[in-house]
C-alpha cells in the first residue's frame, strides 16, 4: 500500500479552513479514482501531548502508480489545485509505502 500523507500549516482562520475543507475539499477528495482509504487527522498533538493546530490529511492506493494515476486525473488535478488553495499557511505532501510492522 502506499499513502499520501498532507500536513497544512496552522490556519491563519481555523473556522474558515475547517467550513472551506468540509463543504468543498472533502468531496473533491473521495472523487480520487483508485482510493481505498482517506482520512482526515483532528486533535493532532506532538509527542509530549501538546495540541498542535495543523490540519493531517491521509491517502491511501493499492500502489504508486495508482496514487500517480489519480493524481494525473481531472479529479486529482481539481483535488491538488484546491489543496494548494487551502494551503496558505504552509503545506508538506509526503508518499510512501506501508508495510507490515510485525
Amino acid at each position: 500500500m502506499v499513502r499520501m500523507l498532507i500536513v497544512y500549516g496552522k490556519p491563519s482562520d481555523p473556522s474558515a479552513f475547517d467550513q472551506h475543507y468540509r463543504d468543498v475539499h472533502i468531496a473533491l477528495s473521495r472523487k480520487l479514482p483508485h482510493l481505498h482509504a482517506y482520512s482526515l487527522s483532528e486533535d493532532v498533538r506532538d509527542a509530549s501531548g501538546v495540541l498542535r493546530p495543523e490540519r493531517v490529511e491521509t491517502f491511501d492506493f493499492s500502489d504508486r502508480h495508482m496514487l500517480d494515476d489519480a493524481l494525473a486525473s481531472d479529479d486529482g488535478k481539481a483535488m491538488m489545485d484546491d489543496t494548494t488553495s487551502l494551503a496558505k499557511d504552509g503545506l508538506m505532501i509526503l508518499t510512501f509505502e506501508v508495510k507490515d510492522g510485525r
